[in-house]
């Protein structure tokens, strides 16, 4: 807007959902000095110049509102306690908390509108034509201002108040390895109802949860803990999940072998995931094992359609495996069957379920099955069954593509040359220790002590990526390996470090983080080369 000579001061802006996180849209607005933001969806984005709307179809109706939380911190969790666990205030433990206007809450009004309210207001604006890309799918012509005769009252009712949040985390005790945890997680608190998100998630992980008491109760408990964990608080900040991660961090960063986030894990047919190198391949085979439930094929063939394997993406922002993730390096993963949405709206129903979701409800169980295949397969091996090479053949790829991104704006740049030598000896080592790992595990000789000290070393692998000093633009976000885009809110961001340097196009600090980043790597290096020798 300030580009096209269009001051926002003392203005009430109107923004459209997309681009960016919401909370960021409020930021920048008040930033700017605008006097209150009003945000809508617009039909262009998801309305009837897609396709038939709600309840005919999928997409947002003329009542259509997106709710969400617009917090926009340097840290993840509850905005008053950073890095300290949010315990109750009337705990012997409960950390000072924040004064809320230090914690990165926006203080002018907001609130979310329709595309049917909308069109009451563009329809009424008088000021100069946007450019073409911002024109949107109401039948007016989109303007910059209102003009001089257009007033909007904008008033929003919120009250501040704190709120107790309570997340529920169940153990399934491991008959052997009990002090080792493959962890599984759902928020349940939802803006309306709710019933992609994260219902459907949740209802999978309550399903999950007989199942395995089931096999508990018939003498079929696994080696390792499964603990299922139901998240409050997510919808306003992934508050809950990441408060119990800074309460118990040190035992997770001792104990938990995986963390598994189902959020939202049923909205349609298609399978996905994204995850961590180390489980890739184990939640491929997993699928492997499990029907899709509407063709002749595995989940993983149809996952996989025409191509030789199924791309997998890489974990970014918004949902509760942040935390584990990238605050105590966890190594994590995200996955469910995705599809239409009616994202934070009253519509979420289940209407909107059993009509366009999954009207067989055949995907819920399909879900069940994959991730109750993986937990088992992490709960009961012998030895943590990481693939310890995908460290390296990712971050190689990865940081090809980080130099190519550099070389964008500076030509003259000579490359990360001390990180990608030591992805070199990391790929030699870690092709070593897998072939090792796996002749250990055929010869079936490993006593009960020897397994634990080696899970322990596997264990270590993914701290590796920690770093004391954390990212520039948050030093509670602590892993180099990845992050959420502090720019976006969503998006992946791998190698963020170096991803920091090449959206600010900053080339004075490329061979500080290059020394940094090989620091990590050598680490890893080093723990794949202490495994080798107890091999």
């Amino acid at each position: 807007m300030e580009e096209l000579g269009v001051s926002v001061k003392d203005k009430i802006v109107i923004a459209r959902y997309g681009g960016n996180f919401r909370g960021y849209k409020a930021k920048f607005a008040e930033a700017h000095g605008a006097a209150g933001l009003i945000i809508y969806t617009d039909p262009k984005d998801s309305g009837f110049t897609r396709g038939l709307v709600f309840p005919e179809g999928v997409y947002y109706n003329d009542s259509g509102i997106q709710r969400g939380s617009l917090l926009t911190a340097d840290w993840t969790g509850d905005p008053l306690t950073p890095y300290e666990p949010a315990l109750p205030r009337d705990h012997k433990d409960s950390p000072d908390r924040l004064d809320p206007g230090e914690a990165g809450l926006h203080t002018i009004p907001v609130t979310p509108i329709s595309y049917g309210a909308a069109e009451h207001i563009f329809k009424h604006m008088k000021g100069e034509v946007v450019p073409q890309n911002w024109q949107g799918g109401l039948p007016y012509t989109y303007r910059l201002q209102g003009g001089t005769d257009l007033k909007v009252r904008l008033k929003v009712d919120q009250p501040k108040a704190f709120t107790k949040v309570h997340n529920i985390v169940g153990t399934l005790k491991g008959k052997t390895y009990p002090d080792e945890w493959i962890i599984l997680g759902c928020h349940y608190d939802a803006w309306a109802f709710g019933a992609t998100d994260p219902n459907s998630g949740t209802a999978m992980l309550l399903s999950l949860s007989e199942t395995l008491g089931k096999l508990a109760k018939n003498g079929n408990r696994p080696d390792r803990s499964i603990l299922i964990a139901h998240w409050d608080a997510e919808e306003h900040g992934v508050i809950g999940s990441s408060e119990w991660v800074e309460q118990f961090k040190d035992e997770l960063k001792a104990k938990a072998v995986a963390y598994i986030n189902l959020d939202a894990a049923v909205s349609g047919k298609n399978f996905g995931a994204s995850s961590a190198p180390s489980l890739k391949t184990i939640l491929a085979d997993a699928t492997k094992q499990v029907d899709y439930p509407y063709t002749d094929e595995t989940v993983y063939e149809h996952w996989s359609r025409e191509n030789d394997e199924p791309k997998i993406g890489n974990l970014g922002g918004g949902s509760d495996h942040i935390a584990f993730y990238m605050h105590a390096g966890v190594p994590s993963l995200s996955g469910g069957a995705s599809g239409p949405t009616l994202y934070h709206t009253n519509y979420d129903d289940f209407f909107f379920y059993e009509n366009f979701v999954d009207p067989e409800f055949q995907m819920g169980p399909t879900v069940e099955a994959v991730m109750g295949t993986l937990s088992l397969r992490l709960a009961n091996a012998t030895l943590l069954p990481y693939d310890v090479v995908k460290y390296a053949t990712d971050l190689e790829m990865h940081f090809d593509n980080a130099e190519e991104q550099v070389r964008s704006f500076y030509a003259d740049f000579a490359g990360f040359k001390t990180s990608t030598s030591v992805i070199s000896s990391l790929n030699a080592t870690a092709n070593l220790v897998a072939k090792a790992l796996e002749e250990r595990i055929e010869s079936q000789k490993i006593s009960k002590k020897k397994a634990k000290q080696l899970n322990a070393m596997l264990l270590d692998l993914e701290k590796s990526f920690l770093d004391p000093e954390g990212m520039p633009y948050g030093d509670w976000y602590k892993s180099l390996y990845a992050s959420s885009d502090p720019f976006s809110g969503y998006a992946s961001w791998i190698l963020p470090g170096l991803q920091y340097q090449i959206e600010t196009q900053n080339k004075d600090d490329l061979s500080e983080w290059d020394e940094r980043y090989a620091k990590a790597i050598t680490n890893l290096n080093q723990k794949l080369e202490a495994i080798l020798e107890e091999l």
